[in-house]
């Protein structure tokens, strides 16, 4: 028996918009525990749906939010790239489910500045750190 994913898309979307509303609002309050726990169910779910670049905006983010230290300080860069990097992964949702149009300028925008902003922080296997991929 084939089931047809069509079929559950609508929850799909309902508990992605809901896994990045907790992002912010784990974002927000700096507790990094529950924002983490929203980006692994989130890149899980787009995987399983055939989003491999929701997945992987949120793995960056979630990358990004890793690096950050146990109690949740973090500098005000960051703080603002990983807020419109929420608010990238939601208009994307929004997007794919139909409701605005999709900003692929925008996208490739928000994972060249992700992947640069991690770039430095990606341990160097022989001292020499991995390129930057732009637009991947």
């Amino acid at each position: 028996m084939s089931i047809e994913v069509r079929h559950f898309l609508p929850a799909f979307f309902d508990e992605s918009l809901e896994a990045v509303r907790a992002m912010q609002t784990g974002l927000r309050d700096a507790r990094l525990e529950p924002l983490l726990h929203s980006a692994r169910r989130l890149a899980t779910a787009s995987a399983a749906f055939g989003m491999p670049r929701v997945r992987e905006v949120t793995r960056l983010i979630e990358s990004l939010v890793r690096h950050t230290d146990a109690g949740g300080a973090m500098g005000i860069e960051r703080r603002a790239l990983l807020t419109s990097s929420l608010d990238c992964l939601a208009d994307m949702l929004l997007a794919a489910q139909g409701e605005r149009p999709m900003d692929a300028r925008r996208i490739e925008a928000q994972v060249r500045r992700l992947q640069e902003a991690l770039a430095p922080l990606a341990p160097a296997a022989d001292g020499v750190r991995p390129a930057v991929r732009a637009g991947v």
